[in-house]
């Protein structure tokens, strides 16, 4: 599949990001009847709930793959806990429109009445709002995506751009009309594994000071506009948790892989 292909070219360069096509290819005079054809499921999903593996890289620091148990509302609340091989979360994060809450049971830390983009760029190197992760990971690239102009290129695919500067770009895969690739300011994703038009898995790739980031994820157990109760973006502080501001954060990222002691490095062969 064409899609896959774009995927495993892009994974052999990862250093050298995500590859899109270029600037050329013929306009299409339909492209809002289009763009709203490919952009159905995506626009279908009010809520999710899921797992997801994510790892990679922010900046200099590699992220260990991390199995998480994540849902999500179109409408602007999020919530992540990243699951340990045994014992606590590494962490809990919960959001609601631009208000989050980042607990560590492992340190006895919390973070309170944080931007949940900063949060989020904290953990992983992304900078995004509850509604961007949503947008995201559904395919739709932006909340409520509108196409403005599109343009179909030799090999049959379509880039589609969006209001506010998105474009995504649109390939057959499997008889079906679908996004693999977008890219919206410095995030570009690229996306496979589809199921009935929603990705399974994205590569994500943040230009950005420091290197920015490069993740991978996949997403499985998916369930779609199902209620979601309020408390599921809510979490219960303990007393005695210690209140910390992001810069002040044990250790860095959860998520960062920790480097083995200096004698275990020494001892390898």
């Amino acid at each position: 599949m064409l899609a896959v292909a774009l995927l495993a070219a892009a994974c052999a360069s990862s250093r050298r990001g995500i590859e899109l096509p270029d600037g050329g290819g013929v306009p299409l005079p339909d492209h809002s009847a289009f763009w709203e054809r490919v952009a159905v499921p995506c626009r279908g999903v009010r809520t999710m709930e899921f797992l997801l593996v994510l790892g990679g890289r922010s900046g200099d620091t590699t992220l260990r793959r991390t199995r998480m148990r994540a849902a999500a509302e179109r409408s602007g609340s999020l919530r992540i806990e990243a699951l340990a091989p045994f014992g606590a979360p590494l962490f809990v994060f919960v959001a609601r429109d631009d208000s989050a809450t980042l607990l560590l049971p492992r340190d006895g830390q919390v973070v309170r009445d944080a931007r949940p983009a900063e949060v989020l760029h904290a953990l992983a190197g992304l900078a995004l709002a509850p509604a961007d992760v949503h947008a995201l990971l559904t395919g739709c690239l932006a909340p409520d995506p509108v196409a403005t102009a599109a343009r179909r290129h030799p090999d049959g695919s379509v880039t589609v751009e969006l209001e506010g500067g998105a474009a995504a770009y649109v390939r057959g895969a499997d008889g079906e009309q679908v996004v693999a690739a977008g890219r919206r300011g410095d995030l570009t994703v690229e996306y496979s594994e589809h199921v009935r038009g929603l990705p399974r898995r994205l590569r994500i790739r943040m230009d950005g000071p420091r290197g920015g980031a490069d993740l991978t994820g996949t997403l499985s157990r998916v369930s779609m506009n199902i209620t979601l109760h309020p408390a599921v973006f809510e979490v219960d502080v303990p007393a005695d948790y210690t209140p910390v501001s992001l810069s002040g954060l044990r250790g860095g990222s959860p998520l960062e892989q920790a480097s083995p002691p200096a004698g275990d490095a020494a001892a390898r062969p």
